[in-house]
């Protein structure tokens, strides 16, 4: 579990998931807060996982054993079995849960952009990251609005 939270990039994944808890605090009580942080959580460790995924090959080229892949605590098959278990749940969550179907949408739109900046994007400048980050705020705001 702690190589999974590893490979999650856990420290931007908890800033993403604390942030967006308290975006939602504002918006509605404790309760749906927590179902939209955890979908939101879910979301993130999505990008986390599917990023050691893909630079894999090169931290093992560069020696990176600072990463659960490359150092051996992880295989790609668990990994992948935890982005397969993940990824409905996530899906599910967000577009059923709080947020509703439009806000849902909009955030799941920022994973997705998030899993191909990991995959696509990266040697293009900030932008597709930046656009990532910057879906947070619109779609818990836009999914309260009536």
């Amino acid at each position: 579990m702690r190589a999974l939270l590893r490979a999650s990039h856990f420290g931007p994944t908890f800033a993403v998931t604390f942030v967006s808890f308290l975006l939602a605090t504002e918006l509605w009580w404790e309760g749906p807060a927590f179902v939209i942080a955890f979908g939101i959580f879910l979301g993130q460790l999505l990008v986390g996982w599917s990023n050691d995924l893909n630079d894999y090959q090169d931290d093992l080229k560069h020696n990176r054993t600072d990463k659960p892949l490359v150092a051996g605590v992880i295989t790609e098959d668990q990994l992948l079995r935890a982005i397969k278990i993940t990824a409905p749940a996530a899906l599910l969550l967000n577009l059923f849960g709080p947020l509703g179907i439009k806000g849902g949408l909009l955030y799941l739109f920022g994973v997705g952009m998030g899993v191909a900046y990991n995959f696509y994007f990266k040697s293009t400048p900030f932008i597709t990251f930046a656009i990532c980050i910057c879906l947070l705020s619109p779609c818990l705001i836009f999914s309260n609005l009536n």
